[in-house]
């Protein structure tokens, strides 16, 4: 499929597609999946960060 479809829907299931909808949908899945990965760096980092706060 071209990059000018932007939207379309299945002729077998009927389902309506929306390309940039999908599209942000991954970016986001991606984006948690790596602030999972760094979680604990981040957060414990967070939290000797806080802790130093009076």
């Amino acid at each position: 499929m071209s990059l000018d479809v932007r939207e379309w829907t299945c002729p077998h299931c009927r389902t309506h597609y929306d390309c940039d909808l999908n599209a942000a949908i991954s970016i986001k899945a991606e984006a948690i999946r790596i602030l999972k990965a760094e979680g604990d760096a981040r957060t414990s980092t967070l939290k000797q960060a806080t802790q130093s706060v009076p």
